[in-house]
């Protein structure tokens, strides 16, 4: 996996190769896969709450999900092939 992240100490994500999408909300515990619809890496997983977050990977692309990964909508296809991580602050 390229990235995880975690809402609180149960809910949390992790993405990696060919658009993968791994979910977990009990620590850890146990995961079970989503998927974005993106057919590359994934380099990056950030959350603002349990619903709201966003993906990046190759093909410098941009999805978002607002039901907790349920559905994952492509926000921005730049069609160039550049990679976009996020790197956060706090």
């Amino acid at each position: 996996m390229a990235s995880v992240y975690f809402t609180d100490s149960s809910t949390g994500w992790a993405v990696g190769n060919n658009g993968l999408i791994i979910k977990t909300t009990d620590g850890g515990e146990h995961w079970f896969v989503q998927y974005s619809g993106a057919g590359f890496t994934l380099h990056s997983v950030f959350f603002i709450d349990s619903n709201t977050g966003w993906t990046v990977g190759d093909v410098s692309e941009i999805d978002k999900t607002t039901n907790g990964g349920l559905n994952w909508e492509r926000i921005l296809e730049s069609g160039y092939p550049n990679f976009l991580f996020c790197q956060l602050y706090r």
